[in-house]
């Protein structure tokens, strides 16, 4: 989705003459997300739903602090709820 979501920019910052914006979004690309569900089931949730649901909610927090936060701060919000 991302990669869509990155192409879709880069033809409309050609299509306004952005070159440096243009150039600067072709050159950056979205860092790995840092959990798995791996790292859900340590924290001791086991369940297949749960796990999945808590990564879609993780990365939504994840994609709200502009892919800034670490492992750590995303598990520790699994911890407060």
């Amino acid at each position: 989705r991302e990669s869509d979501a990155t192409t879709r920019v880069c033809e409309l910052l050609k299509y306004q003459g952005e070159q440096c914006l243009l150039k600067e979004m072709q050159q950056w690309s979205i860092p790995p997300f840092p959990v798995s569900g791996h790292d859900i089931r340590k924290v001791g949730i086991s369940s297949g739903k749960e796990i999945g649901a808590l990564l879609q909610q993780l990365r939504e927090r994840w994609k709200k602090s502009g892919y800034q936060m670490e492992k750590d701060e995303l598990l520790s919000y699994i911890k407060k709820t």
